[in-house]
């Protein structure tokens, strides 16, 4: 029904034979204003089931009884001038653009929030319920005057280029999601979201589409009560849940919101980040048996607050993604504290603070990434009694991981397993500096065992109260020892008590070892394999030294009572040099070589109390011990060694 393709001088006579269920113009136009498309509407206005398709820019003036019933009504930039009162019957569909209206012109809010587009919408304070099948369609922005509750029982798809404000959303315990869709544009603030049950359940889900989808803004909102099962009993541990889901969502904001009382299973994260796949044949970013990575999403997810999470606060499948100063609080168990990264890139973890007052199973895991850095994060467990943890910091076959500031304190812990570690890494180009951490049980404290190519670690501190089995293992499971390993300004200080019957509390299979300014203080030797070893400014028990060409021990303090210095089997031409070392008095020997003897060997500057020509050197191998003695005169290296 086209009431504006008629002449202008017979207007308003056909809008009345049309329109006008009484002898009373209900729809009239004013004379004085005909020019620019304002009506009036004072009396009920059937549509009989027709379509009125208002021009552009009309002008809707409703007064005393005026009403729309029986039909459907469109149009672009409308301007409605309505007292607060219903205007369109539970029995109208209003298909209006660009035009603002208010909820109270509806009878029924569900019309009000699913039939416009691109509209924006203010709702009433109260409390609405929306009874609805099937999925309802979001297409205009909505916002909330006052305290606004909307109960539903289905979920939501949601329009492009839509604001959702100050609304507080209620699942009722029986819907799985409050939105299902993949829009662009979309901006959801100073809403909350409550009782969303169900073993997927979750409030904010991109489903899997094959487009690209772009722009979400999440600012300032509450999640709670969501992810028991399908009975909505609260604590029901079965399925899983996600609050917030994106998947192939480009430029992604979730900032200042509130995560609590959510409950599931495995994989059950707050907010799960997902970018596409994109196939890498050269096994991105090492070698896994995986040939993709995911793309980048442009995410930053900052300033919020997470509340006993289940799995993690952030799970991230995607390149691009900050996760910047939040706190996490839990009163109960923890698997992940601050956040999981897997097979992406370019991804920043910084200034995140997590508290727990029971076991975290892990604060940070990062598995098959590259250049990821993990800043000023710090996890505290206030736990009073013995629980296991995993490992703390988890870096798997990555590349290019900076750790920096880090702070990780159990103040209680049990050992249960050969797989706890306060620390676990495979990967090259792994750095850790000015870190911290402490556990009472561990069985590693470092634990490199797969492999890794370019390890640094500087400033850090490994505090270890009750008991450990190894202060770091390096490279010990890989057919040859490879890439350098690097420790600089390092305190290592692990109990007496030691956990089973370790022979070595540190050992490190590289090519290249260099070890400065360091503090291991425990009373069990280094294991050090390599092909080139240096040891300056440090303070050890003792060292077993492998497999090398070349080995300087320089400037260092060592207090085991037996022997030191054990050198097992060396390359053919290696060069040792051993100077300005103080220990206490030896009970054997100071060197003892288990195989074979260095070709040039240089001893000087050793301050040993009561140390004599028989103290200073043994050689297991008879046939070496003669060629010693034909190289060397006993009595003048024992001279060199007490200058």
């Amino acid at each position: 029904m086209r009431l504006f393709d008629y002449k202008e001088v017979l207007h308003t006579i056909i809008v009345g034979i049309l329109l006008v269920c009484t002898s009373n113009s209900a729809f009239a136009e004013t004379p004085c204003l005909c020019k620019r498309n304002r009506y009036i509407v004072s009396e009920i206005v059937d549509l009989k089931g027709e379509e009125l398709q208002l021009k552009d820019k009309t002008i809707l003036v409703i007064k005393g009884r005026g009403k729309f019933v029986n039909g459907r009504i469109s149009g672009r930039q409308i301007i409605i001038e309505a007292a607060n009162h219903s205007v369109f019957a539970s029995s109208v569909t209003t298909r209006f653009e660009e035009t603002s209206l208010k909820s109270e012109w509806y009878e029924n809010l569900l019309n009000c929030i699913i039939g416009n587009s691109n509209c924006t919408i203010s709702i009433k304070e109260g409390d609405y319920a929306i009874d609805n099948p099937v999925y309802a369609k979001i297409t205009s922005s909505l916002y909330g005057r006052g305290i606004v509750t909307i109960r539903h029982s289905s979920p939501f798809s949601v329009g492009d280029n839509v604001t959702i404000y100050g609304l507080n959303w209620d699942g009722q315990n029986k819907t799985d999601y409050w939105m299902y869709c993949q829009p662009n544009n979309l901006t959801i603030k100073n809403c909350s979201f409550k009782n969303y049950f169900g073993e997927c359940a979750g409030i904010i889900y991109w489903s899997h589409s094959e487009i690209d989808t772009k722009d979400l803004l999440i600012e300032n909102c509450i999640f709670g009560k969501v992810g028991a099962d399908g009975n909505g009993v609260i604590g029901d541990m079965n399925g899983s849940s996600t609050v917030i889901y994106t998947y192939r969502c480009i430029n992604v904001t979730i900032r200042n919101n509130t995560f609590r009382e959510q409950y599931g299973d495995e994989d059950s994260d707050a907010i799960k980040l997902e970018g596409v796949r994109i196939y890498t044949p050269n096994n991105f970013p090492l070698p896994s048996g995986e040939e993709y990575r995911y793309g980048e999403i442009n995410a930053i997810v900052e300033e919020n607050e997470f509340v006993n999470v289940p799995k993690s606060p952030v799970k991230i499948f995607a390149s691009g993604v900050v996760v910047r100063n939040n706190k996490m609080t839990y009163r109960g168990e923890v698997k992940t504290a601050i956040a999981r990264a897997f097979r992406g890139e370019s991804i920043l973890v910084e200034g995140n603070v997590a508290n727990a007052a029971d076991a975290v199973l892990n604060a940070i895991e990062v598995h098959s990434c590259r250049n990821v850095r993990l800043n000023k994060n710090s996890v505290t467990s206030t736990c009073d009694e013995g629980k296991t943890f995993g490992e703390l910091l988890r870096i798997e076959k990555s590349d290019s991981v900076n750790v920096a500031n880090m702070i990780i304190t159990m103040f209680s812990s049990s050992m249960s397993n050969t797989n706890q570690a306060l620390v676990r890494l495979s990967g090259k180009d792994i750095t850790i500096k000015n870190s911290f951490f402490q556990a009472p049980y561990s069985y590693y404290g470092i634990y490199a065992p797969l492999g890794i190519d370019g390890l640094l670690i500087e400033k850090t501190k490994i505090e270890v109260e009750k008991g450990i089995q190894y202060a770091f293992l390096v490279n010990n499971a890989v057919k040859e020892p490879h890439g350098t390993c690097k420790f600089n300004k390092c305190t290592f200080r692990l109990a007496s008590e030691k956990i089973d019957g370790a022979t070595s509390y540190g050992a490190i299979f590289a090519n290249n070892i260099e070890i400065t300014d360091c503090n291991f203080i425990y009373d069990k030797g280094i294991t050090l394999k390599a092909n080139m070893i240096e040891v300056r400014g440090s303070l050890a028990y003792g060292f077993n030294l492998q497999g090398s060409s070349s080995i300087a021990l320089d400037n260092i303090q060592l207090s085991g009572r037996y022997t030191p210095i054990v050198v097992g089997t060396i390359k053919e031409g290696a060069r040792l040099m051993i100077k300005n070392v103080r220990t206490e008095a030896v009970e054997l020997s100071f060197i003892r070589f288990q195989n074979n003897i260095p070709q040039d060997l240089i001893v000087h500057d050793i301050d040993i109390p009561g140390l004599n020509e028989f103290k200073l050197i043994r050689i297991d191998n008879l046939a070496e011990e003669k060629i010693f003695y034909a190289r060397f005169n006993k009595i003048e290296l024992l001279k060199s060694a007490m200058k």
